[in-house]
């Protein structure tokens, strides 16, 4: 596997901003996998964010996440096309990428929780002022 990043210039086209991550065959290094995705910031909910969240996801690690979990999930994915070899899952637990994201998605949840209930237990002349 290898992970390449490369920013975008500030004021470059948002559609330049991808990454991609590969996954290649063990036994003969032939290419099993390529998922691309948007590193675009302004778009959250394409790399597991949602509107409102405080913290925000990362793209590398979520679409990490994505690809491991496609490429686990399918024996097809993890079979060579070239050697015919059946290449072992991916290690995500050894990364913790999938525990991150649990993570990341938790904190954002308790903090809308507690906001909600925040504002419940306000009078309505405190939450329109």
């Amino acid at each position: 596997m290898t992970i390449i990043q490369r920013q975008a210039e500030a004021d470059a086209n948002p559609e330049e901003q991808y990454e991609a991550f590969h996954v290649r065959c063990e036994k003969c290094s032939e290419l099993l996998l390529r998922h691309v995705y948007t590193a675009d910031p302004s778009r959250l909910e394409e790399h597991g964010g949602r509107p409102g969240d405080r913290f925000p996801s990362f793209a590398t690690v979520n679409g990490a996440v994505v690809a491991t979990e496609m490429f686990n999930s399918d024996e097809t994915l993890r079979t060579c096309g070239k050697c015919g070899h059946v290449n072992a899952p991916f290690p995500y637990d050894t990364w913790g990428w999938h525990h991150f994201v649990r993570q990341q998605r938790a904190v954002n949840e308790s903090r809308r929780g507690m906001l909600a209930v925040a504002d419940h237990r306000r009078s309505p002349a405190e939450v329109a002022g």
